[in-house]
């Protein structure tokens, strides 16, 4: 019988000293950082990581129309960090990587895209569309507002560093999953310019009910009406265990949610108008995911002032 496996590798071997990408060799992985975008004469790192622990040749790539233009190559084991330093709009564009030594060459990794920030464009604005608790399974849409119409859409998820492209100005995920939850942002380009893009919006929190926790009990210290310029906690309280806690607040002349804290304890010195209204809580065991809220906690503030005095 003709042992097969020592055929196998000689077939291998002599394909990779032929100079031909072998199969067996896994393309790299690619970030870059930022992600959504950098402003004229910042600075961006694009990362190249092979999956063989090794010394390798490692090259960075960009791709233009008509030809791929190589920008540096480096010697790294495992990972090779490509910093581009006082970025010019020409700098912008598609971007990709490979590996490599007097052996054999890798496959290219995916393409990432180095967007250049024109401030002049306007910050989007970023929401979802509704305002009721996601549950794991379920739909959700983010809006992106513009102050430009005939533009594109980026959507980005820091907690995967995945981003969505399209041209419309909301995402949309059908039966949501945990690793869906986390921080958003979103920018925009004009089709023309496609390496030139608006600032990110601010950064808005994607946090997933698991309705298999229970809902949390809140309640304040002292329990009356707190006098101006008094003191207040605001406890949430599971009925298992949590490592993070979330607080909102609604009504009065200011609405805020979620505030995250690391303890289920919300300590307000000083108070003042602005703190009345209704606090709410919910708690997670894993990122992102957390309980149903808990009832409404009306936060009672008198207009007498209260003086501490020292002893």
């Amino acid at each position: 019988m003709i042992p097969v496996l020592p055929m196998v590798f000689f077939w291998l071997l002599s394909d990779i000293r032929g100079g031909v990408q072998s199969e067996i060799l896994c393309a790299p992985n690619i970030t870059l950082e930022p992600s959504l975008g950098i402003l004229e004469r910042g600075n961006a790192t694009i990362k190249c990581w092979s999956p063989l622990n090794l010394f390798m040749n490692f090259s960075l790539e960009r791709h233009d129309i008509s030809h791929d233009i190589t920008i540096a190559t480096q010697i790294a084991r495992g990972m090779a960090a490509f910093h581009i330093t006082n970025v010019s709009r020409e700098r912008g564009g598609l971007y990709s990587c490979y590996y490599y030594n007097n052996l054999f060459r890798s496959n290219h990794s995916e393409q990432v895209k180095l967007m250049i920030i024109d401030p002049t464009l306007g910050k989007p604005n970023i929401s979802f569309s509704s305002m009721d608790q996601i549950t794991l399974g379920s739909n959700f849409t983010i809006c992106c507002q513009s102050p430009h119409e005939d533009v594109e859409f980026y959507f980005q998820n820091a907690n995967t560093q995945v981003t969505h492209q399209t041209m419309a100005n909301n995402f949309i995920v059908s039966k949501a999953e945990p690793r869906h939850g986390g921080n958003y942002q979103c920018s925009y380009h004009r089709p023309l310019e496609p390496f030139i893009s608006s600032e990110p919006s601010s950064s808005l929190l994607l946090l997933l009910t698991d309705l298999s926790l229970s809902r949390p009990n809140i309640f304040q210290r002292p329990s009356d009406s707190i006098a101006l310029g008094g003191r207040v906690q605001i406890q949430c309280q599971p009925k298992d265990g949590a490592t993070s806690f979330y607080f909102y607040k609604a009504g009065g002349s200011k609405a805020e949610g979620p505030m995250p804290f690391p303890s289920g304890e919300l300590s307000i010195s000083n108070v003042s108008l602005e703190h009345k209204g209704n606090f709410s809580c919910i708690y997670g065991r894993k990122p992102f995911l957390v309980s149903k809220l808990s009832t409404s906690l009306e936060l009672l503030v008198s207009g007498i002032v209260s003086y501490l005095v020292c002893p």
